[in-house]
């Protein structure tokens, strides 16, 4: 996923197109980057808020996936023009955040949920758990469990497809993206333009 900052035609924050014009076309590739590390800036910071903020609701050991969405998020220099700075979300998964949609199963027949705090972030591929076998419920559907004792326990549930939720608060507010680079373009301008 781009995050675009698109000096010329960007919608969401026209004045950076007033500002981009009051420059010599030698600074505006300059301003253009320093409107892509500031985007870049904001991003990071919200998803480390987010992960600061989010714990598993079962309270089983976090995936860190914010913290990963952090790490992944980058200005890509080379793609930088006068009229645009592109910052990316390096991981697909950012995708089923922002826009929700329906996870299928691919590679394997089924997906697997995890039941248990021992199968959280888990693959059952990976045989981390061992004695699994698969079991088939007529009105439950099918599961991965294993014997433990007496006791049979249940670890993951087997589904062909799940269907996410968009989160409305995957990225920043664009109002706030927005007010944040105007601010750093009009000090961008006048440095450059010796307002100082």
């Amino acid at each position: 996923m781009n995050a675009e900052v698109n000096i010329v035609r960007d919608e969401a924050t026209p004045a950076l197109h007033a500002l981009s014009n009051q420059l010599a076309p030698a600074r505006r590739r300059p301003f253009a980057l320093v409107l892509g590390r500031k985007t870049e800036g904001l991003y990071r910071s919200w998803f480390r808020r987010r992960e600061a903020d989010s714990a598993n609701k079962k309270g089983w050991p976090r995936q860190h996936f914010w913290a990963r969405m952090a790490r992944r998020t980058s200005l890509l220099d080379g793609q930088t023009t006068a009229e645009r700075a592109v910052v990316t979300i390096a991981d697909p998964a950012i995708q089923m955040k922002v826009r929700g949609g329906t996870i299928v199963a691919k590679q394997a027949k089924f997906l697997a949920i995890p039941l248990r705090r021992e199968a959280y972030g888990v693959r059952p591929s990976a045989r981390t758990i061992p004695g699994i076998f698969f079991l088939r419920s007529k009105r439950k559907g099918a599961f991965l469990a294993r014997m433990e004792g007496k006791a049979l326990r249940v670890y993951w549930r087997l589904v062909a497809r799940v269907t996410m939720r968009p989160d409305p608060q995957a990225l920043p507010p664009r109002s706030q993206v927005s007010a944040e680079l105007f601010r750093t373009a009009e000090a961008f301008v006048a440095r450059s333009l010796g307002r100082n």
